[in-house]
């Protein structure tokens, strides 16, 4: 690859905007490809990560993002081995460890509902073999390579007819029913993408092979990731520092406009690549001296949580329910279809702490403030919410044409998020983090 590894090509002054999991990779994989590169890091919170937090909750470390990966994600699994990161599998394939779904009516226990259904369970079992070959074809282009757009991504291995059917249509005809998608499929597509059976297929056998493959954690929360690849990647980085302005100049450069919060004074930083690592609809960068001008498709996002929020409890209450609770002790996971039209989607049971136990819920309002909370549970002792400004991009099935966001925006400006229109997960930030740090590595060599 031209200029992998080489110290003595061209090696530019790049400013990365947005210090989430794919800022930080393209940052360590621009320190990989260009030894001698300098990077600079903006990023306009207080902390890097984006939407993987971790926090603290009495005494525990709880996620607010991003929680885990599996094995086939085998960018993350990757990373997590060179940084030396530990991890432990806190689920083995196949397992739906005290996994319930309620749809309003009634509380189904998913191990039993599945049982019930083999001809299902073999569906998707077949069809997540299928999806992984297709992954295993497409990695298998770009573990060396770079892709110019998102279509060509899609095209490589033969991800695009997994991008173009929504989840509905993807199963129609085979003998997975609506109700086992609605029961085992959109209950973590609504958790882990905010989203349901119209989104693409791409989300659906995202969320079949966490069922069906071993799941993992590093040691502090996929937080401690994204620390060690901003450590490894030996960046300026700047927290606090809103980029508003990219304004390319007469010399071919570029003057990366900032503030600092609480201050309106107005910085600038000079650099020869700038990279866009959030998503452009929610950035606010304005981009002054291009010709053309960068106009890129806004994309929806969805609304279905924005607030994590964790509860220190005695249990779940039952009344709230109206049903008998078929669980005999708290669940891992309660899981809220579609059908409820609740303001909570999921309660994830984190663990026990002084003898209380310890939840997580998301949800699309604060229930720490219009009382949900104390219907929800029963002896709260303490809890605290956390909100995000944007959680996942809506990932609707593509049309034949697939009209994406650019990979490149002008020369020297790139951007990360487009990718994130096939899924919002750390797997594809960090794909896409990758490939713009070979594509700026390539060009430096020209």
């Amino acid at each position: 690859m031209a200029g992998a590894g080489n110290p003595s090509s061209s090696c530019p002054d790049v400013v990365v905007v947005g210090a989430g999991i794919g800022g930080a990779s393209c940052a360590y994989y621009l320190r990989k490809e260009l030894p001698g590169v300098t990077v600079t890091v903006m990023e306009a919170q207080d902390r890097i990560g984006g939407r993987i937090h971790d926090v603290t909750f009495w005494g525990q470390t709880v996620n607010v993002g991003a929680a885990a990966f599996n094995a086939e994600q085998r960018n993350i699994a990757a990373l997590v081995k060179e940084l030396n990161l530990k991890t432990h599998c806190f689920k083995s394939s196949g397992d739906y460890p005290n996994n319930y779904a309620w749809d309003g009516q009634e509380i189904v226990r998913m191990s039993a509902f599945m049982a019930d259904q083999p001809a299902a369970t073999a569906q998707l079992q077949h069809c997540l073999k299928e999806f992984l070959s297709t992954m295993e074809r497409t990695y298998q282009e770009y573990d060396q390579g770079t892709f110019s757009s998102v279509s060509e991504f899609l095209s490589a291995g033969g991800l695009e007819c997994y991008n173009l059917a929504s989840v509905s249509t993807f199963f129609r005809n085979m003998p997975v029913s609506e109700t086992v998608q609605k029961n085992a499929i959109e209950t973590m597509m609504r958790e882990f993408f905010g989203q349901g059976l119209e989104s693409s297929a791409v989300l659906a056998m995202v969320c079949v092979a966490a069922i069906y493959q071993d799941a993992y954690k590093t040691e502090g929360g996929m937080s401690t990731l994204v620390r060690a690849l901003i450590n490894s990647s030996r960046c300026n980085l700047h927290l606090n520092s809103r980029v508003a302005r990219v304004q390319k100049t007469g010399s071919g450069k570029f003057e990366v406009w900032y503030s600092q919060t609480g201050d309106q004074t107005k910085l600038k930083l000079t650099a020869d690549v700038v990279i866009i690592a959030a998503p452009i609809e929610w950035a606010g960068v304005e981009f002054e001296g291009f010709s053309p001008a960068i106009v890129q498709p806004r994309r929806t996002w969805e609304q279905l949580f924005f607030y994590v929020c964790h509860v220190a409890a005695k249990s779940i209450r039952q009344s709230y329910f109206k049903t008998t609770l078929p669980w005999p002790s708290d669940p891992l996971l309660l899981a809220a279809t579609s059908k409820t039209n609740l303001p909570w989607t999921c309660i994830r049971h984190k663990g026990f702490s002084n003898g209380c136990n310890i939840y997580s819920v998301f949800s699309s309002v604060d229930i720490t403030k219009d009382g949900l909370i104390g219907e929800l549970f029963d002896g709260v002792q303490d809890f605290s919410s956390n909100r995000f400004d944007y959680m996942h991009v809506l990932s609707t099935p593509a049309s034949a044409e697939g009209e994406f966001q650019d990979i490149k925006l002008a020369d020297g400006v790139f951007y990360l998020n487009g990718l994130e229109s096939v899924a919002s997960q750390m797997e594809i930030a960090v794909i896409s983090g990758r490939n713009v740090a070979r594509l700026v590595s390539q060009e430096s060599s020209l």
